[in-house]
């Protein structure tokens, strides 16, 4: 201040509150940040766009695994999305949304049917009444329960990461089709050899463009695998946290016909399983193109 004053200059009280709180507010971020993340995040985030599709950021992790054997302070940090926490979340978001969706569906068709049987009821009541009398008493059973399919369930997980599986499966798409177009470039090499007249930068174009194409096949093709594998730990730990939550929450008569056993069976076994067939679910269009 007295500097100010022999300087002639005119400070704002009010800036300089207003700085003062700004640098006290960023204090615990910073030591959440430090305590948080004492180990680096996982480097493909920030990588160059070649070491991404070439996995050369994982390099220093195998180097290290080469000298020393390694320890969980040599490995990164998952990302925030990555995270159990994070995804049970977010699955749970797309669960409940699909779940009131599909209740808001049935209440419409309810009252629709509801509205539409009350109008019609009084019309065709009197002409019914014979013909019903007439017909045999037949006994309605109701669908089992067990033959019902966990639709809602299956369509959550896919909505939650939707993204990530149309972006796989353009990939495979991509793979197939450079895949098929491989032994075409080949023909016209074959072709090329047996032609004495043709010129010779036309058989290095192929050549070179042989190569492109086996070198782009492998790219799509572990991107793909890279992808499809995230989804399928996202998966797992979506299944298993929902599992976990649900089994917290069962009644004591619901504890009654499930055992512990079968509990820890779904939460690993099962959602390791499904984890696991999420690489190939891809494969179930684009089979057939390979037989």
């Amino acid at each position: 201040m007295n500097y100010e004053r022999r300087k002639g200059m005119f400070c704002s009280g009010l800036l300089f509150g207003f700085w003062l709180l700004v640098f006290v507010a960023i204090i615990p971020d910073v030591i959440d940040y430090s305590i948080e993340y004492q180990r680096p995040i996982v480097p493909e985030l920030y990588k160059s766009f070649p070491s991404r599709i070439t996995f050369w950021w994982v390099t220093p992790l195998i180097v290290r695994g080469y000298k020393k054997p390694l320890t969980e302070e040599d490995c990164w940090q998952l990302e925030i999305s990555e995270r159990a926490v994070h995804v049970v979340h977010r699955v749970q978001a797309c669960l409940e949304g699909t779940i009131n969706r599909a209740k808001s569906i049935a209440y419409e068709k309810s009252k629709t049917w509801n509205k539409n049987d009350s109008s019609n009821r009084k019309k065709t009541q009197d002409e019914n009444q014979d013909l019903l009398n007439r017909l045999p008493s037949v006994e309605i059973k109701a669908i089992p329960t067990s033959n019902r399919k966990p639709i809602v369930f299956w369509r959550a997980l896919f909505l939650a990461y939707k993204g990530k599986l149309i972006a796989s499966g353009l990939m495979k798409v991509i793979h197939d089709i450079l895949q098929f177009s491989g032994p075409m470039i080949l023909k016209q090499v074959l072709t090329f050899l047996n032609d004495s007249t043709a010129p010779t930068w036309l058989g290095v174009f192929y050549a070179i463009l042989l190569g492109a194409t086996v070198f782009c096949q492998t790219l799509f093709l572990q991107a793909y695998f890279h992808r499809q594998y995230i989804v399928g730990l996202r998966f797992r730990s979506a299944i298993t946290g929902l599992i976990y939550r649900k089994s917290l929450k069962l009644s004591n008569s619901a504890k009654q016909g499930t055992t512990t056993g079968e509990i820890v069976n779904l939460m690993s076994i099962d959602a390791s399983r499904f984890g696991d067939i999420t690489s190939y679910i891809h494969v179930l269009w684009s089979g057939k193109y390979h037989n």
